[in-house]
């Protein structure tokens, strides 16, 4: 059952990790006190390449039993045969005291393999709470993904947003609590208290509502699907939306989607503090993001140095650019007031430095927090137009 005071919850588990230090302190009870070290273990979706660090581990130095990834089974992979889901009832059976670690690090392959294990009675960590225990979870880590589960990663965000210093309501205070929650015991209950359709933003009574006459910036537009979103709460009366996808399949992608878009735009650019040309990871999907190690270029601009778009909404999903792109757009927000719809997911420093920045910019907008997945992702900021 979710706690009627996510906010309370949160506290009383952050104090407890201060005083003792141990991470097991703040994970939900069906987690505290399982180790990796002397149980049997299975990996589960095990070909997730963020966990490639944690599984080389795992099969060197733990007592791993078992495999688990639909799309790789009957193949053997380090002396294990491959299994599929429905082998992990045997799995369970042939191994008292299983332990399962979910590999994957996506909604759908997360809450898949989470509730195949929780669902025979097989204790499940994250791959977050298992790098913890194997030591392999620094609160510096490198991968914006993985350091989002460390718990000083966690409290340094909850530091940065207590005691009223940015102006959040009751409901908006609800969802951070709930999604820093989620990140310490991963248990989807958290998030799913406090989930909220996407869609309902931009119609009529949201924060971001399209208007007829809106102009809209859409950045991160991936394949079209949010440029349709907007097309369809303004009833097709939206001034112009200019999309804006680096990636180039989903580029591809996106312009044939605009071309039954009136008045809609696409822009194979990516949005930064300032214009020039940066490394960049296209792996197509949703995951394409500037990436100093990637192995491509795209071009990008400062939205500031686009002074005729005049938005009247600016929506940014950008993998992790969000704050660079709004420092390239600071003068648009201050001058043209526009509604912001912004990514607040992809880093966990990004639910302070995001509301803070913007707050400096326009000190009197009201801002509220949203989050729109059963998972990590997908925690908006919203501010509407004017304010």
């Amino acid at each position: 059952m979710v706690e009627s005071d996510p906010e309370r919850e949160l506290h009383r588990r952050a104090d407890a990790y201060r005083r003792t230090g141990d991470f097991g302190s703040i994970e939900e009870s069906g987690t505290r006190g399982v180790d990796l070290h002397g149980r049997p273990l299975v990996l589960l979706g095990f070909r997730s390449l963020i966990a490639d660090r944690f599984v080389r581990y795992a099969l060197q130095r733990l007592t791993v039993v078992g495999l688990i990834d639909n799309g790789f089974a009957g193949r053997e992979v380090d002396g294990h045969r491959v299994g599929g889901d429905v082998d992990l009832p045997e799995l369970a059976r042939r191994h008292p005291g299983l332990v399962a670690v979910v590999c994957a690090f996506g909604d759908i392959g997360f809450r898949h393999f989470r509730g195949l294990a929780t669902g025979i009675g097989v204790p499940v960590l994250s791959l977050s709470q298992a790098m913890l225990r194997a030591g392999l979870l620094g609160p510096d880590e490198s991968s914006d993904w993985l350091r989002q589960g460390h718990p000083d990663a966690i409290l340094r965000a909850l530091d940065a947003t207590a005691d009223g210093r940015l102006p959040f309501d009751a409901e908006s205070r609800a969802v951070l609590a709930s999604v820093l929650l989620f990140r310490m015991g991963w248990d989807p209950h958290w998030v799913e208290a406090v989930r909220s359709p996407a869609d309902r933003a931009f119609h009529p009574g949201g924060p971001c509502s399209v208007a007829e006459g809106a102009v809209v910036v859409d950045a991160g537009a991936f394949d079209g699907d949010t440029a349709r979103v907007f097309a369809s709460a303004s009833g097709n009366r939206h001034a112009a939306i200019h999309a804006f996808e680096p990636d180039p399949d989903n580029h591809a992608k996106l312009s044939a989607a605009l071309a039954g878009i009136p008045r809609a735009q696409a822009h194979r650019l990516g949005l930064w503090s300032q214009s020039g040309r940066l490394r960049f990871d296209a792996s197509g999907g949703h995951g394409s993001r500037v990436d100093a190690d990637g192995g491509g270029e795209v071009d990008v601009v400062a939205l500031d140095e686009w002074p005729e778009l005049h938005p009247t909404l600016i929506k940014m999903d950008i993998e992790g650019a969000e704050l660079p792109a709004l420092r390239g757009a600071s003068r648009s927000i201050t001058e043209g007031r526009p509604a912001l719809a912004i990514a607040v997911y992809h880093r966990i420093e990004d639910l302070a430095e995001i509301p803070a920045f913007l707050h400096g910019l326009r000190p009197d907008a009201p801002m509220t927090l949203a989050h729109h997945s059963g998972y990590l992702f997908d925690t908006m900021l919203y501010a509407p137009r004017g304010a």
